[in-house]
């Protein structure tokens, strides 16, 4: 968990995603009640806050009880966004660690936000990638041997966001983390020469939107969904990013791998079994 703190904080150079979301240690050690307090009038205020209401309802009933028990309580100040972007990454970033933790290999990749136009084909090839039938399980885990596990996820957050392949070694037969970096670049290298296949890309396709669909029958997870969306680009976004997501072409996927899975673009980290510091 620490080097993982410490690996998020070193890929961000300026975003406030370097910082998790309570804080630092050192900050929740220093905290007040005033501290808590302040917080809570700024940011939990009416006109910061989205209100979600599915299943059998009466609107005209609900606009009534939420006007009674939500109407009285006033508006915050308007919260200013955000200023720093974060900056393009001209250098490799590498980091080593070790503790009594699991050892693993990760490679992280600095990617647009959440509505960018790329994000569709990056989030298919991270499907396409990972899962029991993936390319990195077939090739890391089940053909090379080398690994227990092996994935990649596409993080498209507000202000930035994050691609990441993570692949534990098979300790039991002498494998590092670091001996994996080689096997994942070359997977990398594949999908930028080669591309993907027909069965690939369809069935990634058909896996999201199955997914999506699923989870529109949970009333709880269909309002969570909504209200995320609304809190950033408006909850018409979920429609038109499926729209999109089935879009994408097999250029597209060659062109985002190409465009962001480049070295200088990238964090190395390595964590490894031992005591530490």
């Amino acid at each position: 968990f620490y080097f993982s703190e410490q690996v998020r904080a070193a890929f961000y150079a300026a975003s406030p995603y370097r910082w998790n979301v309570i804080g630092w240690m050192d900050d929740l050690r220093k905290m007040t009640k005033k501290d808590l307090i302040a917080f809570y009038k700024r940011f939990y205020v009416p006109n910061n806050a989205v209100a979600v209401y599915v299943g059998d309802l009466n609107p005209e009933e609900i606009i009534r009880l939420a006007e009674k028990y939500f109407g009285p309580i006033p508006s915050g100040e308007d919260i200013e966004p955000i200023r720093t972007t974060e900056p393009p990454q001209y250098s490799q970033k590498r980091m080593y660690g070790e503790g009594p933790g699991a050892p693993n290999f990760s490679l992280w990749f600095h990617i647009p936000p959440d509505g960018h136009p790329d994000i569709p084909a990056l989030e298919l090839l991270a499907s396409i990638l990972s899962g029991e039938t993936g390319r990195m399980t077939k090739s890391l885990v089940q053909e090379k041997d080398l690994a227990t596990r092996a994935t990649a996820m596409s993080r498209a957050q507000w202000y930035a966001g994050a691609f990441t392949f993570a692949v534990m070694p098979k300790t039991q037969k002498g494998i590092n983390p670091e001996d994996l970096e080689k096997d994942v670049w070359e997977e990398i290298e594949k999908i930028k020469k080669d591309g993907v296949t027909a069965e690939e890309l369809q069935k990634a396709k058909n896996k999201t939107e199955a997914s999506f669909v699923r989870g529109l029958e949970s009333p709880m997870f269909l309002a969570m969904r909504i209200g995320r969306a609304e809190l950033n680009r408006g909850w018409r976004s979920l429609v038109a990013d499926l729209d999109l997501m089935k879009q994408v072409t097999f250029e597209d996927i060659q062109r985002v791998a190409s465009k962001y899975f480049v070295k200088n673009n990238s964090l190395v980290a390595v964590y490894s079994r031992g005591q530490g510091k």
